[in-house]
């Protein structure tokens, strides 16, 4: 299919990538339900709690600072290296210095394996090709323990016909004062295989007496059915069967959060989650 032309940014919009106390003000609710959710799905298949975790495309590392807060020996992976170094900064001594690692999720190593290896708010979608995603659940297995649980968020798609539309737009007041008004989309057809399209964020920050500030990026983001997420994690090999469940876990209130007996007819933002044979 032919390509689709990436979208103009808006006129002096800034890169929102470079900026992740912008993100962390995109992103502030209370993330303490969906990193207990992670725990505890994780905790069905191991039998236990995990007593080591990572969280990868951490950005600052909010669910890798809450699991360290709660004694879990925790460490956080991101491309961006102002995103660790805010990371760090943040951790205030909880989580180690050396526990936050700037690496890409295409080829990426950890000082120790681990028990749980997350990957939050669908951001695998940003793996768009099939060598990225082998490359990506390879290096996962090689991160965790024997047993060991890898989680994601990622939305499911059709296997045919075209992909959900993604449009979610929300507002965050800002402190001391100001707000700031979010929009995520899908733009343009899809392309390629597996399938992909880009996908804009878009943030306006607006403070009283000051003039208003855009920060913007566009990336191509994975359309992928379940069915075809779990024939390339098979073909990798290495990890038992995929369990996906009912909602996703940043989504979810964990209680309410069960496994689904069947992929069939599966779509929308999904927690899934794999254990290392």
């Amino acid at each position: 299919m032919t390509f689709s032309p990436r979208p103009v940014p808006p006129n002096g919009a800034r890169d929102l990538s470079r900026y992740p106390n912008v993100y962390d003000a995109a992103f502030s609710w209370d993330r303490t339900q969906e990193a207990r959710t992670f725990l505890r799905v994780a905790s069905v298949r191991l039998g236990r709690s995990p007593r080591s975790a990572v969280e990868l495309g951490c950005g600052s590392g909010p669910l890798a600072r809450l699991w360290a807060s709660w004694g879990i020996e925790s460490y956080g992976l991101d491309r961006s290296a102002s995103a660790i170094r805010r990371a760090r900064d943040l951790s205030h001594g909880t989580v180690p210095a050396d526990h936050w690692l700037q690496g890409d999720l295409r080829k990426f190593r950890l000082p120790r394996r681990v028990e749980l290896a997350v990957v939050p708010l669908d951001s695998l979608g940003y793996l768009v090709t099939t060598d990225s995603l082998v490359e990506f659940f390879h290096d996962a297995w090689k991160s965790l323990a024997a047993g060991g649980i890898l989680a994601v968020d990622v939305t499911l798609h059709p296997i045919r016909g075209p992909p959900l539309p993604i449009r979610n737009e929300w507002k965050v007041t800002l402190r001391p004062v100001g707000s700031a008004r979010v929009r995520w989309r899908s733009v343009g057809r899809p392309w390629g295989s597996p399938r992909r399209r880009w996908e804009v964020g878009r943030v306006d920050v607006n403070v009283p007496g000051q003039r208003s500030q855009v920060f913007w990026e566009t990336k191509p983001h994975l359309a992928i059915s379940g069915d075809t997420l779990r024939s390339l994690v098979n073909r990798v090999g290495g990890f038992e069967e995929m369990w996906v469940y009912s909602d996703a876990a940043h989504r979810a209130e964990s209680h309410r959060i069960r496994r689904l007996a069947s992929l069939g007819g599966v779509r929308g933002p999904r927690l899934i989650c794999w254990q290392r044979q």
